[in-house]
């Protein structure tokens, strides 16, 4: 999610060539909106979007306990913002310009957290008889 177009674009071109499956939105109730419709495996979102930043996409996925593993890229990020961000479940931040081999790696390491934290959650869930 970006809102700036042809960085979005170029993104999810990038992410496309290696192999995932992207759907993109310019606005951050766009965003809530296809996040609720579709659960995706992973959230990578600028920090700054119109209607509803990174942060506060962030803050409502987690009150209604809708959370998915979760990269910000941001160009401007205060220290405070950044500490907020990973503070509320953020996997990391990535500041723009992004290598496209760092973003790769952190994509990658991002997915494979998420779904260690899913298979501990299922591991901790038992059935009552």
């Amino acid at each position: 999610m970006d809102d700036y177009a042809p960085e979005r674009q170029a993104m999810a071109e990038l992410l496309d060539l290696w192999g995932y499956q992207v759907e993109t939105a310019g606005d951050g109730l766009e965003a809530l909106e296809k996040i609720f419709a579709s659960s995706p495996d992973l959230v990578l979102t600028e920090l700054s979007l119109p209607l509803m930043s990174g942060i506060e996409l962030l803050q409502e996925l987690k009150r209604r306990s809708h959370m998915m593993p979760f990269i910000i890229v941001t160009s401007e990020a205060a220290p405070s913002e950044q500490h907020q961000a990973l503070a509320l479940g953020a996997f990391t931040l990535l500041e723009k310009p992004i290598n496209p081999e760092r973003l790769k790696a952190e994509v990658e390491n991002c997915l494979q957290a998420g779904q260690r934290r899913s298979s501990e959650a299922a591991a901790g869930c038992g059935s009552v008889k």
